[in-house]
């Protein structure tokens, strides 16, 4: 129920009913408060409520290399966060004590934001429990970094900021204003809203599959990365543009990406093609024997339709049981 609500949210076409109706709900129900079934750090305030608490998790590789967790709060103290491996979760959830590996300290780098850097040899999911201080609402922004941390796309939650925030019952708007210190901390640089420009991708600086809506304008190319194992298990990608099909997307192998780089012909791997029994979405589904990580380059493309030579909204997703959602490391 709170997936397709999620959904729903996500929509370009707003009924005044219905917004407050999920909001309400989404305000009364925490989303991502277990974690079989956690966040993926997005670029935007979240709300967290009064003694409530959120989880996110990601896989690191275990090869020893940092990672760098912030947490930005408003108000101040209004939120902290631990970071707990796979048996420290279990652990917490039959009740047994356990000390977490890691947990967020106030750091005067970073204007009093909550930081945890560490590493780990042991390859797995690790998990970072947002956790209120019992002191009223709060916002939040979060953000995990690594040259080896990846995001599970397959059964986790991207969150959305705070959707009820015109509604007076339930969550407001931070009142701190942002500044030049806080710049989103990962992604590159990306619209909040369908119809600006300026998306800036790149093949280093791709952006996060995960059905985040986008305006592409002709010319424009964005680029998308995601990693996966190898093991033949089968790959999903889908892709809702308005209009329809106003926009195209091939899918990259590595080696494919070092020939474009060299200036070589090549024909991608795979493309998106209409399926009629999605709505006519674009899409394409196969599978890899080799690990690694697989871009997917969208374009703009009026040639599916005449009347689309302007604006072109669209949400890219990509799933799989062994996808990995890769993100560029942007902290300052």
């Amino acid at each position: 129920l709170v997936l397709s609500l999620l959904v729903a949210v996500a929509g370009t076409v707003w009924d005044r009913s219905a917004y407050r109706a999920v909001g309400a709900l989404l305000c009364a129900q925490s989303v991502g408060n277990e974690p079989t079934q956690p966040f993926t750090p997005v670029d935007a305030w979240i709300a967290l409520q009064d003694g409530d608490q959120h989880w996110y998790a990601f896989r690191d590789e275990g090869d020893d290399t940092p990672i760098r967790i912030r947490l930005t709060v408003v108000p101040e103290n209004g939120a902290t966060f631990f970071v707990l491996t796979p048996a420290q979760m279990l652990a917490r959830q039959r009740g047994e004590p356990f000390e977490p590996v890691g947990a967020g300290s106030r750091s005067p780098v970073f204007n009093g934001d909550r930081y945890w850097t560490g590493s780990f040899v042991q390859s797995g999911i690790y998990y970072v429990l947002v956790e209120s201080t019992g002191r009223g609402l709060s916002h939040y922004m979060l953000s995990i970094q690594g040259t080896q941390v990846s995001f599970p796309l397959l059964t986790f939650i991207q969150p959305l900021p705070p959707i009820a925030t015109m509604d007076s019952e339930c969550a407001v708007h931070p009142n701190r204003t942002p500044t030049a210190d806080m710049t989103p901390l990962i992604g590159p640089t990306a619209i909040s809203t369908p119809g600006q420009t300026g998306i800036v991708s790149s093949p280093e600086e791709s952006l996060p599959p995960i059905g985040k809506e986008y305006s592409i304008q002709p010319g424009e190319v964005h680029w998308y990365a995601f990693r996966d194992e190898g093991d033949a298990r089968a790959i999903a990608i889908r892709a809702t543009a308005n209009p329809a099909n106003c926009m195209a997307f091939a899918l990259w192998t590595p080696e494919q990406l070092r020939l474009w780089r060299q200036n070589i012909e090549f024909q991608p791997v795979g493309e998106g093609t209409i399926n009629r029994q999605l709505n006519g979405d674009l899409f394409w589904t196969g599978s890899f024997v080799k690990s690694g990580i697989y871009h997917v380059v969208v374009t703009h493309d009026p040639t599916h339709d005449p009347a689309s030579t302007g604006e072109c909204t669209y949400q890219l997703r990509v799933t799989g049981d062994d996808v990995t959602l890769v993100l560029p490391s942007r902290m300052p």
